[in-house]
């Protein structure tokens, strides 16, 4: 049977890692840690320029859409101030000849 004393024996007479091979492992997981970091921000960077790529083709087309629709309103109020103007035109004709009838 194993005593306490045939343990701590044991124990102490076991080699004891070096100092720099533990400070070299712990500075290895550090930079495995750091380069885990440097990736997930690597990837979070590209999706935000995949996200503003997608923002801006939106807006692109969104600008498109509103240059027509107002090209498209420019069209429709000078039709507008034609018909007015005809409008105009027939009720004027219209009073002339109302007043050349009474007239004459």
């Amino acid at each position: 049977m194993v005593g306490i004393e045939d343990v701590s024996l044991s124990f102490i007479s076991q080699p004891q890692p070096d100092p720099l091979v533990l400070e070299l492992n712990h500075l290895q997981n550090q930079l495995k840690d750091k380069d885990n970091e440097l990736s997930a921000a690597q990837n979070e960077i590209k999706a935000s320029r995949a996200t503003q790529a997608h923002k801006e083709k939106a807006l692109d087309e969104l600008k498109a859409n509103y240059d027509k629709l107002e090209e498209k309103l420019r069209a429709t109020e000078n039709v507008l101030q034609q018909k007015n103007l005809e409008m105009k035109k027939l009720a004027d004709e219209k009073k002339d000849a109302l007043a050349a009838q009474f007239c004459c």
